[in-house]
């Protein structure tokens, strides 16, 4: 058995030191065929970086990433370490939020709200940081309303509408709920385009298809006529006000 592996080629890294031997598990299993998941990558990223002093390039030449890739590890990361290391929060945190931090860090406007220090790699706007490590944990009477990196994405949407940041800062309501206000007000900022293409239709209507209109095209056709006669008064409104406050 020994014959066996006495032929198996190996290379003793005698003089390697731990930042080469990291190095070369990074090579293997960050750029490699072996690839770890992304929290066990970006702590590779992170002991290289903070425990020895690697650049961002240097590491990314050592693993074969991108620097940007190494820089959004290694800030996502940082967070991560950030919220384990709260003493309200951080018995709380998993090796699943690395995914989430990763999309945190990925997206300017959470970064801005969430007071992204690039010098000290920190949240530092603490209510806006503490109220995302609420959305992530919950407690016994909110369920988390963070469950995946994807729900950063509809965050981003959330914190930029007042209305819909609201909603999701009441605890009776979910991010479900916070993002249905921010499609419901982009909906109706397209009324115009919607509006003209429902009167072209009613123009190049042809009068065989109105002899046939049956009782739901007819009932359509009086709730849009009820509609637009209740927007003409409430602008009409609107415009009399303008001009009294003017004239006063």
């Amino acid at each position: 058995m020994s014959d066996v592996f006495d032929a198996v080629p190996v290379l003793l890294a005698s003089d390697a030191s731990d930042e080469d031997l990291l190095a070369i598990m990074g090579i293997r299993h960050v750029g490699g065929p072996k690839e770890w998941g992304g929290y066990q990558s970006a702590l590779l990223v992170y002991e290289l970086m903070e425990d020895s002093g690697i650049d961002a390039r240097q590491v990314a030449s050592r693993l074969g990433l991108t620097v940007q890739e190494v820089n959004r590890r290694h800030r996502a990361f940082s967070a991560l370490t950030q919220m384990a290391n709260d003493p309200e929060y951080g018995e709380l945190v998993t090796p699943d939020f690395y995914a989430i931090f990763h999309e945190v860090v990925g997206q300017p406007k959470l970064r801005e709200w969430l007071g992204w220090d690039n010098s000290k790699y920190e949240l530092t706007e603490a209510n806006n940081r503490e109220q995302m490590y609420f959305w992530l944990t919950g407690d016994a009477d909110t369920p988390k309303k963070i469950t995946g990196y994807g729900d950063i994405r509809d965050l981003k949407l959330i914190i930029e509408n007042p209305d819909a940041l609201s909603a999701m800062q009441d605890d009776d309501q979910s991010l479900a709920d916070a993002l249905a206000i921010v499609k419901s007000e982009a909906k109706a900022t397209k009324w115009l385009p919607n509006a003209k293409a429902a009167l072209a239709s009613l123009r190049d209507m042809s009068l065989e298809t109105m002899e046939n209109l049956d009782d739901d095209g007819v009932q359509i056709l009086t709730s849009l006529k009820e509609k637009s006669s209740s927007v003409l008064r409430a602008v009409s409104a609107a415009r009399r006000t303008d001009e009294d406050a003017v004239s006063d």
